[in-house]
């Protein structure tokens, strides 16, 4: 399977709240279709930012911990579980369905496999494995929860991606941890004590990143994260490149997308109603 037209946009953005990220995203969606091709962005979250997947009801998540700790709460418009976004990379593909034949699940597949062939060149070790539904254990973090296909280093999860269709286009964004924060995400997340240092031994099991995959950071501090991320995204375009037999051609969101993601940040991302109201 491959998308009937090669001729794709890369936008390399920069550091963004949960808010404008979301509403770019959705713009880009929104807009898709008056491309003739698809459409692949990196980005970063400031501050750090706990996601909600669409029907996730917010009761599961300690919004009084959040706020102290300075983490904001989003709502995706995509499916799936909580997502810490904090110290990693955000990719995220926008395309028209006609450039693509298959189903969901193919769909999936082929984008990880691109993201599979980019990091190989950068000696991570990612397969795309078949995955194991029994090994959910329900909790409300998303690197718990199986997909149809799985991206794992040394058979624990690196990438969480989730899909939504609207209007006969896609969008699929995932999240590329650089350093663990599962502990992190587990403490924003209400359960006893018990039950968390539960799931955090369940977590540390089952997911893994890119430091820990193997990805050198010359000595970099955590903090600074962000000065050794462009060859990741390099990589993971490079992939796209091969699999999809795509050109990309680097460039920013037309005046279009940034006037309607200003729109969706004001009226939807940064609102109440949307981020704690539970989706039906």
């Amino acid at each position: 399977m491959r998308a009937v037209n090669n001729r794709w946009r890369l936008i390399i953005d920069g550091v963004n709240s949960g808010a404008w990220n979301m509403a770019y995203d959705e713009s880009l969606l929104s807009n898709c279709l008056k491309r003739s091709g698809g459409t692949l962005r990196f980005y970063k979250w400031q501050p750090a930012c706990l996601s909600l997947g669409y029907f996730q009801d917010i009761e599961e998540i300690d919004l009084e911990t959040c706020k102290n700790r300075g983490i904001d709460v989003i709502r995706r418009p995509t499916g799936g579980r909580g997502v810490l976004h904090i110290n990693e990379l955000t990719y995220s593909i926008t395309l028209p369905l006609q450039l693509l034949e298959g189903t969901l699940v193919d769909t999936y597949k082929l984008f990880s496999q691109a993201i599979v062939r980019g990091l190989n060149q950068i000696n991570i070790p990612a397969r795309l494995i078949p995955s194991r539904p029994e090994s959910s254990s329900g909790s409300a973090a998303c690197f718990d929860s199986p997909a149809a296909y799985e991206l794992t280093v040394n058979n624990k999860k690196l990438i969480g991606s989730a899909q939504t269709r609207r209007k006969d286009c896609l969008l699929q964004h995932g999240s590329i941890p650089i350093f663990p924060s599962n502990d992190i995400l587990v403490n924003l997340l209400k359960m006893d004590d018990h039950k968390r240092e539960k799931l955090k031994r369940i977590l540390n099991s089952k997911a893994t990143c890119l430091i820990e995959s193997g990805l050198n950071n010359q000595g970099v501090e955590q903090d600074n994260y962000l000065k050794f991320i462009a060859p990741v995204e390099r990589a993971i375009t490079r992939g796209f490149t091969e699999i999809f037999e795509a050109d990309f051609i680097e460039e920013g969101f037309t005046k279009e997308e940034e006037n309607l993601a200003r729109e969706l940040y004001q009226k939807k991302y940064s609102t109440p109603n949307w981020n704690f109201k539970r989706r039906h």
